[in-house]
């Protein structure tokens, strides 16, 4: 039911209708300063989205606790999603100043990080938080990162803060080293010197 009344809320065609009728009637705590595109639905167990941007056609759905900071940016065509059998630990935090671009998927699952100033570019990246047999499933990117497009992150994997992944990379590990350059199908960790990334990163 929650999804449908959110579908009807996201085509309502006025930016500050739809916030007061997301916080009104599904209880979220929406910014009036926040901007939710037309077509973006959001059907999650707690939101909290504060001065930030989020493009159309966004999905937010499953039972997961959401929070993005200020001054972030979602483009559009995103999704947002978690399964079922996650309930208690499924969550999505975006941090402040976020820049996510289009046509993303991201599983809340096992729960998800994405710290300040980061920026997930390009397109068609994939963050996976749940399927594997690891005891820890949470992704966490930390503060000031670059993702290149068509990226693929599993499980319980953490990268360090001002880190670059590099374009169609497969990371599987953490990388717990700050001011690295992650790239490769596994990833590794290819060069401490940052200032190579401009040959591998998009």
């Amino acid at each position: 039911m929650k999804k449908y009344i959110s579908l009807l809320i996201s085509i309502v065609p006025v930016n500050i209708i739809r916030i007061f009728l997301y916080n009104n009637i599904m209880g979220y705590s929406i910014s009036y300063s926040s901007k939710i595109g037309i077509g973006s639905i959001i059907a999650v167990r707690t939101a909290r989205i504060n001065e930030s941007c989020l493009g159309s056609f966004n999905r937010f759905i499953g039972g997961f606790d959401l929070i993005i900071g200020k001054k972030s940016d979602i483009g559009s065509f995103n999704e947002f999603v978690c399964t079922s059998s996650s309930a208690g630990k499924a969550f999505c935090t975006i941090g402040k100043n976020v820049h996510i671009t289009k046509c993303h998927f991201f599983d809340a699952s096992g729960g998800l990080t994405i710290k300040d100033h980061t920026r997930i570019a390009g397109r068609g990246s994939q963050f996976w938080t749940h399927g594997g047999q690891r005891e820890k499933t949470e992704i966490v990117i930390n503060e000031k990162c670059y993702v290149g497009s068509a990226v693929r992150m599993t499980q319980g994997v953490e990268i360090a803060q001002n880190s670059y992944v590099g374009l169609g990379s497969v990371v599987v590990d953490s990388f717990k080293s700050p001011d690295i350059l992650i790239f490769g199908h596994p990833a590794k960790n290819i060069k401490n010197d940052i200032i190579a990334r401009k040959s591998l990163v998009p």
